[in-house]
């Protein structure tokens, strides 16, 4: 989980100021306003950059590496040991075939070094206990599913989820009512970010909260500073570019 407290400088403050005045806007909605650009920056500096279709293929494709080295279909399962021994291939297809998973299961892991149990299906927890801080696999240790569809299955389920350290934080944009589009890969079902406002005029601090335990390992220190660097100069630029064309208008 990461706490991130929204509170720009004097030089931030003296923009926001003149800009609420200029749009008629009060200072605690100026500062949230400055938040919810904060929670954009923080959603695309997590890895990986972006928030468009290349940081899509990129955190499905890692969606779909973990699950390979978490479960095989038995036509996987079957190939691999044909690599080793065409014997041993036809022993587990027959194995397979009368429904002798213990038998199966004797043969996959006397001949193959990175898979572990043979077994129908599974719920993803193997998955899921296999994760590492950064919520990624790192090493494999492969069950084999014998039912047909089971891995297609848990890799939809999977795929999913790609990009839900990012989708927090736009979740914690979405409370202190960001209008900004949400790409479709990063609408999420479960909530998982969050936030708080500590209202004091010019003082109020806007708090994000993302929930998602493995979020500090995929937005570091330095990227998170950048991203808070970037909302500040960013807000500033856009206030300026919008105060010069309403006195341009005048």
């Amino acid at each position: 989980m990461i706490r991130v407290h929204i509170q720009g400088s004097r030089e931030l403050e003296s923009s926001l100021k003149r800009y609420a005045k200029a749009v008629d806007l009060d200072a605690e909605d100026a500062v949230k306003e400055f938040a919810r650009t904060g929670s954009r920056q923080l959603a695309m500096r997590t890895e990986p950059f972006g928030l468009g279709a290349k940081a899509k293929q990129i955190g499905e494709s890692s969606v779909s590496k973990d699950v390979s080295l978490a479960f095989a279909s038995t036509a996987r399962t079957y190939n691999e040991l044909k690599k080793v021994s065409a014997r041993k291939a036809r022993a587990y297809g027959a194995a397979i075939e009368r429904g002798d998973l213990v038998a199966a299961e004797k043969i996959v892991r006397s001949t193959l070094p990175d898979y572990r149990d043979v077994e129908a299906t599974d719920s993803g927890e193997h998955l899921e206990s296999l994760r590492n801080s950064k919520g990624r696999v790192s090493q494999p240790s492969i069950v084999n599913l014998t039912q047909d569809g089971a891995v297609s299955a848990i890799r939809r389920e999977k795929l999913a989820t790609a990009g839900t350290a990012k989708a927090a934080w736009l979740q914690a944009g979405d409370s202190i009512g960001a209008k900004t589009r949400v790409p479709a890969w990063l609408r999420k079902a479960k909530t998982l970010g969050r936030s708080s406002i500590l209202r004091r005029g010019w003082s109020t601090v806007v708090t994000l909260i993302n929930a998602v335990r493995y979020v500090s390992n995929v937005l570091p220190t330095g990227k998170l500073r950048a991203a808070l660097k970037a909302t500040e100069s960013n807000q500033i630029k856009r206030i300026e570019a919008v105060l010069a064309k309403r006195s341009r208008s005048v």
